[in-house]
């Protein structure tokens, strides 16, 4: 659990120079407002283990939005299927869209939080009850913005309990109002 508070640490530090320097670019006389977000999107996620265990995922944020359209904090929830257990992940999100001339907007979000997993046994020696697990969830994607449009390609990191990490990509694409 350390090593992975410090992955995320390392993670925060990198990316607060490069955030910091484009807010500098940005009009300073700029009023800084206050506005509702969310951001739902859908997509698939490719399992490191596993490279055939891939799940459809499912992500809802509500949060507000600072800087016009440039700072997205929010509390999410998901909803991950794989074929063999399903996952709800509960996390902080933040996204921050850097500034272009342009209406494509590109982006980077950062989820951190938890999931709750449920699994049953399929096979005839397993237990068939429904069991519950909890574990970390964590994201970190890039992507890009046009008008309500948003796409996004990343890795991710989760686990099962203390026990079972696992990573991969994901692929997810969908609208931000």
């Amino acid at each position: 659990m350390k090593n992975i508070l410090l992955i995320i640490l390392t993670i925060f530090l990198t990316l607060k120079p490069i955030l910091s320097f484009s807010q500098e670019m940005e009009n300073p006389e700029k009023q800084k407002k206050i506005s509702y977000a969310f951001i739902n999107e859908y997509g698939f996620s490719f399992n490191a283990p596993y490279p055939f265990f891939i799940a459809i995922n499912s992500v809802f944020v509500n949060g507000i939005r600072f800087n016009k359209t440039q700072n997205e904090i929010g509390i999410g929830i998901g909803y991950d299927f794989y074929f063999i257990m399903q996952a709800f992940p509960i996390f902080a999100n933040y996204r921050h869209y850097f500034p272009s001339k342009k209406n494509i907007k590109p982006h980077i979000n950062i989820g951190l939080g938890t999931q709750l997993s449920f699994y049953r046994g399929h096979e005839p020696w397993e237990d068939r009850n429904l069991h519950c697990y909890g574990g970390l969830y964590a994201t970190l994607a890039t992507g890009f913005k046009i008008k309500a449009f948003s796409f996004s390609v990343g890795g991710f990191a989760k686990s099962i309990l203390d026990e079972w990490y696992f990573g991969g990509a994901e692929l997810k694409m969908g609208f931000t109002f």
